[in-house]
């Protein structure tokens, strides 16, 4: 009889497309889009994992549960629509120049998945919660632009709930204003206020 040898052969794992962060990532950017067509109602693990073409399964490897998907979807939301829009801003030289920078951002952004937020936070602490502080962090930082454009603290309190109210009155309105008027709007408004 022949003798038997076994042969092991290492070969390489298949890769996947997405890693585990950017596959976390992918849930959280479907759960905004969901969010933003049907509310927070229309937000289930059901309706991501289909939206996704995903197993529930494949939900629960990347979160907890239901809780600790929110906590995620509103960081997510904190993260992308309000602290890398400051950082992004920030690369301007002037008050002046971040403050256009900042309208560029903003104007762009889809306004339904702050708008279901806002909406959100009417009924849920921890929503309310991350939408005081998006609110607190953006009021002050349209605060800070003023003070650096030369505004006394006063001025600049009243000037930036100007801005900033009229960013929130913005994404309210139906029909909604299209980012080339709030350019428009938001550059007039820095012209003769600042």
């Amino acid at each position: 009889m022949a003798p038997y040898h076994t042969v092991w052969y290492v070969l390489p794992m298949p890769t996947t497309t997405a890693t585990p962060s950017r596959a976390r990532a992918a849930w959280l950017e479907t759960g905004l889009e969901l969010l933003g067509e049907q509310g927070v109602d229309g937000l289930t693990i059901d309706a991501l994992a289909q939206r996704r073409r995903r197993t529930k399964g494949s939900f629960y490897h990347h979160f907890r549960d239901w809780q600790q998907f929110a906590e995620a979807l509103l960081a997510h939301w904190e993260e992308h629509n309000t602290l890398q829009i400051i950082e992004l801003a920030e690369q301007g030289r002037s008050a002046v120049e971040k403050m256009d920078r900042l309208t560029d951002l903003t104007v762009d952004l889809p306004a339904s998945p702050a708008n279901a937020v806002r909406a959100w936070a009417q009924r849920d602490l921890v929503a309310a919660e991350y939408q005081r502080r998006v609110d607190r962090r953006r009021l002050a930082y349209v605060k800070q632009l003023c003070r650096e454009s030369g505004l006394d603290a006063g001025e600049a309190d009243l000037i930036a709930h100007i801005v900033y109210g009229l960013f929130v009155g913005a994404q309210q309105m139906q029909p909604a204003i299209s980012p080339q008027k709030q350019r428009k709007l938001y550059r007039t408004l820095r012209e003769r206020l600042l």
